[in-house]
């Protein structure tokens, strides 16, 4: 399989770091400002960069939130989460991964993953799952409007499988929409594309090899847990 390492090479090789001011503030991760020091002007958060607009128009998620948001009178979000937990294995000796999707409602989608990882998700895998240890990794893979009048989300972190397919046609991306069987393969292929698209074929090419290895050994080896090495 191809390492890891590469992958990682490759990307950071062709995209500059991107730091979410936002959530570096609420994590603490920000210095504070020396007597006499101005702010820096942030960098855009990951919401903005990940909102496709077909003009240049504010964030369209911002834009759903000023008008549907519960604090502006409408009813919030929907929005679902999927991922792996750790889960006691059989006899209490050792731990084993398990799949997971949970749903939750947000007064909006502002650092809506954060939220849920933060203060909702083990509350509500632990309801949800008796053998329930830990979370071990968290997407959201959609997210709908309580309101039927509100517009689906733009955000490409929170677009279903459908809205994916028709961003996909509707820029012209390089992307083979059978070759992605999982939603969230091709949600993670399409943000790449859309945040560096110098050198995404490449990178994904060796990702799509890694995916496919990791799909036969499952197939031929089923009653095994495949470490992938996430």
């Amino acid at each position: 399989m191809t390492p890891l390492s590469t992958l990682a090479a490759a990307a950071a090789a062709a995209a500059p770091l991107i730091v979410d001011p936002l959530l570096a503030e609420l994590n603490g991760d920000l210095p504070p400002l020396a007597p006499g020091e101005t702010a820096p002007v942030p960098a855009p958060s990951r919401d903005e960069q990940l909102t496709v607009a077909r003009a240049p128009i504010p964030s369209q998620t911002k834009a759903a939130d000023a008008v549907h948001a519960t604090k502006a009178g409408g009813k919030g979000w929907r929005v679902v989460v999927k991922g792996e937990y750790l889960a006691l294995a059989a006899g209490g000796r050792g731990k084993v991964k398990r799949d997971y999707e949970a749903e939750f409602v947000l007064p909006n989608l502002d650092a809506a993953l954060s939220i849920i990882k933060n203060k909702l998700l083990d509350s509500a895998l632990r309801k949800k799952y008796p053998d329930f240890v830990a979370a071990r990794t968290n997407k959201i893979v959609d997210a709908r409007p309580l309101s039927p009048e509100t517009p689906a989300s733009r955000n490409l972190q929170y677009m279903n499988r459908a809205q994916l397919e028709a961003h996909v046609q509707e820029i012209r991306a390089p992307i083979s929409i059978q070759d992605y069987p999982d939603v969230t393969d091709l949600r993670d292929a399409v943000i790449d594309y859309t945040q560096t698209p110098k050198g995404f074929a490449e990178r994904e090419a060796l990702r799509q090899k890694d995916r496919a290895e990791d799909r036969e050994l499952r197939a031929l080896n089923p009653e095994i847990e495949l470490n992938t090495g996430a």
